[in-house]
């Protein structure tokens, strides 16, 4: 699935405006952008396998599901197949959640 929409990309520079405005307790504790940026993907990404048509993602929609994931965090496993397969995976085990893999580099 393409992401390419205007919503997804409002919503990225939506959560990382956030995250600057927060005084983190130290620097490991604030999400990177690649982290935000992946979550939202995701977030548009699971919008589209339940049916809904990138035409009809908003901003409103994609933090909806941003947020529900992050309070189930404890279950999500963000994992993009084109770019990896299953003996990358098993060099790079990762069996307990949450789980988001850089598409790019699936060892960060």
């Amino acid at each position: 699935a393409v992401v390419s929409t205007q919503s997804t990309g409002e919503m990225i520079r939506m959560v990382k405006h956030w995250r600057n405005g927060i005084l983190w307790k130290d620097q490991f504790h604030r999400p990177s952008s690649l982290l935000l940026s992946l979550l939202v993907i995701g977030a548009h990404e699971g919008l589209v396998k339940e049916g809904i048509s990138n035409l009809l993602i908003t901003p409103e929609s994609l933090l909806h599901r941003l947020t529900d994931m992050i309070q189930r965090k404890q279950e999500v496993r963000l994992e993009w197949g084109t770019f990896y397969n299953e003996t990358t995976r098993s060099m790079f085990p990762m069996k307990k959640c949450p789980v988001v893999r850089n598409p790019a580099n699936p060892s960060d």
